[in-house]
Order: C-alpha cells, then sequence, then structure tokens
C-alpha cells in the first residue's frame, strides 16, 4: 500500500493558501512592527539610534577604564595577582554574599540542637546529619512554647556558626545598586 503525497502544486490549490495571512508578531513582545511612511522618517529613526549606541558605547569604555583603573590601584595596594585577576574580583562582586536572610524559628532550633547533639558525640564517631534527626526534634519543637521559639531564633542570629557571620546570606540578592553593603 502506498502513502498519498500531494504535489507541491496540490497543497498550494489547498485551504492553507486561501486563508488570510495573519500579521505576525514576535513572540515575547506581541508588538506591532513600526512601519515608516516615508524615508525622512526611517533617516531620522536611524540617526537617533546611531547617536544612542554611541553615546552607550562611550558610556561603557568609560565605565570600563574606571574598573580598570581600580584593579589597577588595587595591583599596585596587594600586588600579589595580575590586574586581570582584580578586574575580574571587581565584576563578580554580585556573586559573593551580599544581604542577609531572615531566620526562621524553625531552621534555627533544627541547626542548635544538631550542632548540640554533634557536640555531644565522641571525637571519632561520625556526625549525625539534620535530616537524621529531624523526626527526633521536631517532637521537641512541637512541645516547645511561642516565646521559647522566638527566644531560640534570637540566641541563633545573634551566634550564627560561630564566624562572626549571620546565620543565612543569601548570595543572589543585591544591596543598593547591586554593590555589597560596607560593614
Amino acid at each position: 500500500m502506498t502513502r498519498y503525497s500531494p504535489a507541491v502544486s496540490d497543497l498550494l490549490q489547498s485551504n492553507f493558501a486561501r486563508w488570510p495571512l495573519k500579521e505576525c508578531y514576535p513572540n515575547r513582545y506581541r508588538a506591532k512592527h513600526r512601519v515608516y511612511q516615508d524615508a525622512e522618517a526611517k533617516a531620522r529613526v536611524k540617526t537617533v539610534w546611531a547617536i544612542r549606541k554611541q553615546e552607550l558605547t562611550e558610556a561603557l569604555d568609560n565605565a570600563w577604564q574606571a574598573m580598570w583603573a581600580l584593579a589597577q590601584s588595587l595591583r599596585k595596594t596587594f600586588g600579589s595577582h595580575s590586574i586581570e585577576y582584580y578586574h575580574q574580583l571587581i565584576l563578580q562582586t554580585s556573586h559573593l554574599r551580599s544581604q542577609t536572610c531572615k531566620v526562621s524559628r524553625w531552621n534555627a532550633y533544627l541547626s542548635q540542637e544538631v550542632r548540640r547533639i554533634n557536640s555531644e558525640l565522641q571525637p571519632d564517631a561520625q556526625r549525625k546529619k539534620s535530616s537524621e534527626l529531624t523526626a527526633q526534634i521536631s517532637a521537641q519543637w512541637k512541645v516547645l512554647m511561642l516565646e521559647e521559639r522566638d527566644a531560640v531564633r534570637a540566641h541563633s542570629a545573634t551566634v550564627g556558626d560561630g564566624t562572626g557571620e549571620p546565620a543565612c546570606t543569601n548570595p543572589y540578592r543585591f544591596g543598593s545598586a547591586g554593590r555589597r553593603p560596607t560593614t
């Protein structure tokens, strides 16, 4: 049994060719295409965009030069790495910790109890993970009063992990204008 395969001329004569053509829109923006009525309007828009592109290029170049000068000054100050290294560090500061998260009462209590249980173990014993102890700690958590829960969160937020850093940080949130806050 052979398959029917229509010829190109049959396809052109089909209903697909007779449908009214829809205006095509860009996939994301759904905005109508701009149609300029005359060559003068098109030329004006072209010059405006050329000026804008040139201004943007100059502004980006000035910003790049300022960052490069800052990297050079860091190189003179610290001297252990190349200028490119410091330049990359300046540009990658958004990936560093910049803003702290709010500490939840449950997470504070869970981490505090896991630390306490692990500190009671022998030095050569394998440390417990929070996932292994969650059921046991959850039973203790349900017994605690609301004031005790708040006290646990306040204590955990001030203590953190013992390094002086806040207990929870989010590396994907930025301070003002994308810079790390000075502390």
